[in-house]
């Protein structure tokens, strides 16, 4: 039950994030739902194969994340949208396949948290420190005054402080 929800969450993000359908300068199109049903069948089928670890499909899921240039230029926020969903939610191999795409690891919500925040403020330890090699800025700060290492020691998370400290994380 959790595989089938990591996949149709992931789906439905991704659906949207790239859907030419979804996106315009103008502000969202009209769209049928036949459409949008076909898109989700597709998108469910060829995310359930990488969760299962088929490399031909991995493969071709990231080809389907960085192929369309325009696309990804007309929804730069929707990719980060995208990333800062994956992490709240704790999709570890999800957040994985949507950083090999370029997407802006540093990208924020309306409060100005930051994916790495994110992940350690919802105990995803795992995503925080790939997130950490992944070269996220460590000393961005959200509206209300706090960066990633400020979360981490709330937490009494050592391993993350360490890895923050060790990426250039300054005690205030």
């Amino acid at each position: 039950m959790i595989l089938l929800q990591r996949v149709t969450f992931f789906s439905l993000a991704l659906s949207f994030a790239l859907s030419p359908i979804f996106s315009s300068s103008s502000g969202p199109k009209h769209f049928d739902i036949a459409t949008l049903d076909t898109m989700i069948s597709e998108s469910e089928r060829r995310i359930a194969a990488i969760v299962a670890g088929d490399p031909a499909l991995q493969a071709l899921a990231k080809k389907m994340l960085t192929a369309n240039e325009a696309t990804l230029k007309n929804t730069p926020a929707s990719l980060g949208d995208l990333l800062l969903a994956l992490t709240t939610a704790g999709i570890d191999t999800d957040v994985t396949i949507l950083l090999t795409t370029g997407v802006d690891i540093n990208c924020t919500d309306a409060y100005g948290n930051t994916p790495l925040i994110t992940a350690i403020n919802y105990g995803h330890d795992s995503i925080a420190m790939k997130l950490i090699r992944a070269d996220a800025h460590v000393s961005l700060r959200n509206i209300f005054g706090f960066d990633a290492l400020d979360f981490a020691l709330s937490s009494n998370k050592a391993a993350i402080v360490a890895a923050l400290r060790a990426a250039g994380a300054i005690d205030r």
